[in-house]
């Protein structure tokens, strides 16, 4: 039997919030598939039907990110833009900005960010 969409995309994202909220708090590599399965309310078993591991999560974040702030660019009238604008756009992606920019970010994805949207 096939899953339905809705299902399944609220499954995944209550796996990234998760993530997100564990990862604010702690770096990655004290993160555990069953921790998040744990707090997620799933079992290990669900969180691998979405991702190989921790990283792999973590990764999926960072790119949903990128490819998100990308489109909104894309979307924007450059002449018409203004700081409440992009201020909109991150308030939007909150849970992932503080998990990723946070205390226990990784400095790679900062410079990523950066090299890709502010210079």
């Amino acid at each position: 039997m096939k899953k339905q969409p809705e299902i399944t995309k609220k499954t995944r994202q209550s796996l990234i919030d998760v993530f997100c909220e564990l990862y604010s708090q702690k770096p990655v590599e004290k993160i555990t598939v069953q921790e998040i399965a744990n707090k997620s309310g799933y079992n290990r078993s669900t969180f691998y039907q979405y991702f190989t591991d921790v990283y792999d999560l973590l990764h999926f974040i960072e790119n949903d990110l990128l490819d998100y702030i990308r489109e909104r660019v894309k979307n924007t009238d450059q002449e018409d833009a203004n700081p409440k604008d992009i201020l909109l756009l991150f308030e939007e992606k909150e849970i992932y900005l503080n998990a990723l920019l946070g205390d226990y970010g990784n400095i790679r994805f900062m410079e990523k960010l950066k090299h890709e949207f502010f210079f």
